[in-house]
């Protein structure tokens, strides 16, 4: 990568063109993503449940940064990093809807809240 006479980065295939920093922005999002797990890894207590919350918010995170690079698109104007993003994000959350149906959350008893 190098930056022209404007400031505007260049990347190195594709001279010419415009890049956004897209690795700046993974790196807040990523922070962002383990905030929240860690937050809720000290409030859950089923086995398994950050694991799904993460696979849907990696898969989210990359998938929308996927739309700034310039990767080719592959199916239905995605590519191979987004085909994949949904398909962590639905195991995500069908394991996470699974652990719910196996072990639903307590709810509050008369008092409590």
């Amino acid at each position: 990568m190098a930056v022209d006479k404007h400031g505007d980065l260049i990347p190195g295939f594709y001279p010419g063109v415009r890049v956004h920093p897209t690795p700046i922005y993974e790196s807040a999002l990523y922070l962002a993503v383990f905030l929240v797990l860690r937050r809720m890894q000290k409030r859950t207590r089923v086995e398994g449940r950050v694991f799904y919350i993460f696979l849907m918010l990696y898969g989210a995170s990359r998938f929308l940064v996927e739309f700034l690079r310039i990767n080719p698109r592959l199916l239905l104007g995605l590519s191979e990093a987004q085909l994949i993003s949904l398909i962590m994000m639905i195991a995500g959350g069908a394991s996470y809807a699974a652990s719910i149906t196996r072990h639903p959350p307590a709810s509050p008893m008369v008092g409590e809240a």
